[in-house]
């Protein structure tokens, strides 16, 4: 058989073994049971699905007796044609009662997509002005989806850093509390937390949703609308001292 003909055969059969052989591992890839966890999407320029929120009816008025969070669950696989149920269960030891002061609606990921918001509606109960209650909720196996990551994570400012993949907490209360995303998201523009200066900056923008995600532009407006309120307030009045003595500094 003359060289070349040889040199040509092997290698075709060669290319053809290695076709086969990423289609099994295709296959073994995909052909897993699906699982889901809590995690995170890109939007716009901005990384959303933290590990927890501390949410706080303190700013809301009086006629606002309920609000909804939302938690990031993603799975691993491909999509499929159908809604598929995620299991989501909340630890033994909460203080925060379901179908009380929470209440978990759809946990589904729907067809045809890879993550979907899960929406928590809170209440805003009695004894929640003088009192914190939390919960920590975990994702177990269901027909549709196996429990996925149970690992914590990237740390970064909106990252999982405290929390496996397969739980998320979130506490609710209708006193101020420090956002669980002060130290990472605000502190470097407003410094030290404190009641009297999130009330402040809150009164002179407007803005409330300190455990959310803020788009960049909207940052600005409440970074550059704080910052000339409290040189005008200082220009009038000295000062603006905190609850613990101290004077009210951003930077």
């Amino acid at each position: 058989m003359d060289i070349r003909i040889l040199r040509y055969t092997v290698l075709l059969i060669s290319i053809l073994l290695l076709q086969n052989s990423c289609k099994k591992d295709t296959r073994l890839l995909f052909d897993k049971e699906a699982h889901v966890y809590f995690g995170q999407k890109i939007e716009g320029s901005s990384l959303i699905g933290s590990d927890s929120i501390n949410y706080s009816f303190a700013f809301s008025t009086e006629d606002i007796t309920q609000d909804t969070i939302y938690v990031q669950c993603r799975i691993m696989g491909l999509p499929a044609d159908r809604d598929r149920n995620i299991n989501i269960v909340a630890d033994e030891n909460n203080d925060a009662v379901q179908g009380y002061h929470y209440k978990i609606l759809s946990s589904v990921i729907p067809a045809g997509k890879y993550d979907n918001e899960i929406p928590i509606v809170v209440y805003r109960q009695q004894g929640l002005q003088d009192s914190v209650v939390s919960a920590i909720l975990r994702i177990e196996d269901s027909e549709d989806f196996k429990a996925g990551y149970n690992d914590v994570g990237a740390v970064g400012p909106v990252y999982r850093n405290k929390y496996p993949r397969r739980e998320f907490k979130f506490t609710i209360t209708d006193r101020l509390t420090k956002p669980a995303n002060w130290d990472s998201s605000w502190q470097s523009v407003f410094g030290e937390y404190s009641e009297v200066k999130i009330r402040f900056i809150s009164n002179a923008t407007g803005f409330t949703e300190w455990s959310g995600t803020v788009f960049p532009q909207d940052r600005n407006f409440i970074v550059q609308t704080a910052y000339y309120a409290l040189y005008e307030y200082e220009q009038s009045n000295g000062d603006l001292i905190d609850e613990n003595g101290k004077p009210v500094k951003f930077y």
